[in-house]
C-alpha cells in the first residue's frame, strides 16, 4: 500500500512540476517550439531544457526537428516522455 501511495505522490509531484505552464496563447498553440519558447512554455529556464537532454528525457532525432538550421522541439512528445520518465 505504501508503494502505491509513493508512486501516486511521485506522479502528482512530477505533474505539478512539469505542467504548471503559463497561459501564453501564441506559444501554447504551437506544436513545435524552439528552446527558448519551450522553456517559457514549461515555466522554466533554458538550462532546464539542457538538463532534460543530459538526463536522457530528450532524445536526439525523436524530439529535435531541424528546420532552417533551428532546433525545434515537439511539445506533445516531450510532455508524454516527461510523464513516462517520472516512474523511472
Amino acid at each position: 500500500m505504501n508503494l502505491l501511495r509513493d508512486q501516486v505522490m511521485k506522479l502528482l509531484k512530477g505533474l505539478n512540476q512539469f505542467f504548471k505552464k503559463p497561459r501564453i496563447s501564441n506559444v501554447s498553440n504551437k506544436r513545435l517550439l524552439n528552446e527558448a519558447e519551450f522553456a517559457l512554455y514549461m515555466g522554466r529556464s533554458e538550462s532546464w531544457v539542457s538538463n532534460l537532454r543530459k538526463q536522457g528525457v530528450l532524445h536526439d532525432g525523436k524530439h529535435f526537428h531541424y528546420i532552417n538550421d533551428l532546433v525545434l522541439y515537439n511539445r506533445e512528445e516531450i510532455e508524454n516522455d516527461i510523464i513516462s520518465n517520472i516512474f523511472r
